[in-house]
């Protein structure tokens, strides 16, 4: 804010500085002229020429300091330019690697769970496999008694008309324990 004030009161005096001093080399140094005006008349030419001599470096000193600030300015916007593109670049690094971390960090959750299912899926199967293991040993056991129970049993061939017997009628003398 301050820099155009400063760089334009610095250059108000170097143009001040050149017009006196060219305006007043034409009068041979004797006399100090600005702006057509006589300011002062030197006594001799050598003191004029150390004034104007003064006056054309401090002209060039304020010159040279102005352009100094201009390129220091420009050149601090160009870092500066360039400092945040950096920073741009970097963040968009950084922001890419803060989400990669999140997704390895989700996907690794998920494989955590996914092995945790199948761990509990294997353990359901071989409970599973034992239990149709012990099912089919006891289809195996029943069997063999089946084929025991079946050996016992008599069978007798189907009579016509005949009934079997209900247990209310009157028994056989052989069965009652009477001799015949």
């Amino acid at each position: 804010m301050i820099f155009p004030i400063l760089s334009g009161l610095g250059l108000a005096v170097a143009l001040a500085a050149l017009d006196l001093i060219v305006e007043s080399a034409r009068s041979g140094a004797t006399e100090l002229t600005f702006l057509g005006l006589r300011l002062w008349e030197l006594p001799s030419g050598r003191i004029g020429i150390y004034i104007l001599t003064g006056l054309g470096t401090l002209a060039g000193v304020v010159l040279t300091v102005i352009w100094a600030a201009w390129r220091d300015r420009r050149l601090d916007r160009w870092f500066e330019g360039e400092r945040s593109a950096k920073y741009a670049a970097d963040a968009g690094v950084e922001a890419r690697t803060r989400l990669l971390e999140q997704r390895a960090e989700f996907l690794q959750g998920k494989v955590d769970e996914l092995t945790e299912a199948r761990e509990r899926l294997s353990r359901e199967n071989e409970e599973l496999g034992k239990q149709a293991e012990e099912l089919e040993n006891r289809i195996v056991v029943m069997t063999k008694r089946l084929v025991d129970h079946q050996e016992r049993v008599i069978v007798l061939p189907d009579v016509e008309g005949s009934q079997a017997p209900t247990g209310n009628g009157p028994k056989p003398a052989a069965v009652e324990g009477k001799p015949r």
